[in-house]
């Protein structure tokens, strides 16, 4: 009789932590993840100018802006299954409330601002970012905004693979990432790439181990 009581005891404080447990964290609990990444689009849709994609179709995403911190970008080819033609993208990666994904094609104005801006940055503040629609045709332009930030004037002289690198340096957490990166390309284009950085981001690149 007594080891019974003992048992019983037992599972009614095993029932209690359970208990205590599922009001600990409400969050937690929730059905389906909350903090999925959010791939974002740049191109006009609706009266919006950038857009999501759940299932395969084209929402206008609500906010006008979105403000966190640059951790990366990422450059790949991407084949149109409509027209069967392949074209480069840059994915831009902010972390906010949660992390955003915002893609565009590499040569574009909205891509040549953000890689232009990031050697200007500092990646340790967030940066406020917004597409603007241009006078013609379908160009959005790229709005970046962090106190401090100096207005970056626009090289056509620099190529975008250079462009490309310079931000990439700044960027990399180890020289050997840098250099991965670097071998990919002529050395014409790394060395634009340098002497596009400013002298804080160089000391910044020549620090990394």
């Amino acid at each position: 009789m007594d080891q019974l009581l003992k048992t019983l005891i037992k599972q009614n404080q095993i029932l209690a932590e359970i208990r205590d447990l599922l009001h600990q964290d409400k969050k937690a609990l929730t059905l389906g993840p909350t903090n999925l990444p959010i791939k974002i689009f740049v191109g006009k849709e609706g009266d919006r100018h950038w857009y999501t994609r759940p299932d395969h179709s084209n929402i206008p995403f609500e906010a006008e802006s979105l403000k966190g911190f640059i951790t990366g970008i990422n450059r790949f080819s991407l084949t149109s299954e409509e027209f069967n033609t392949e074209s480069e993208k840059v994915d831009l990666y902010l972390e906010g409330d949660r992390t955003y994904i915002i893609r565009k094609g590499l040569d574009t104005v909205w891509s040549r601002k953000i890689l232009l801006s990031i050697p200007f940055l500092d990646l340790a503040q967030p940066v406020q970012i917004w597409p603007e629609p241009g006078d013609k045709g379908n160009t959005i332009f790229c709005n970046l905004q962090q106190p401090g930030l100096e207005n970056v004037e626009w090289d056509k002289d620099i190529s975008i693979d250079a462009l490309w690198l310079a931000a990439w340096f700044c960027l990399c957490k180890t020289k050997n990432e840098m250099i991965t990166e670097k071998e990919k390309y002529p050395s014409e284009y790394a060395q634009q790439a340098w002497n596009y950085l400013p002298e804080k981001a160089k000391q910044k690149i020549k620090a990394l181990t």
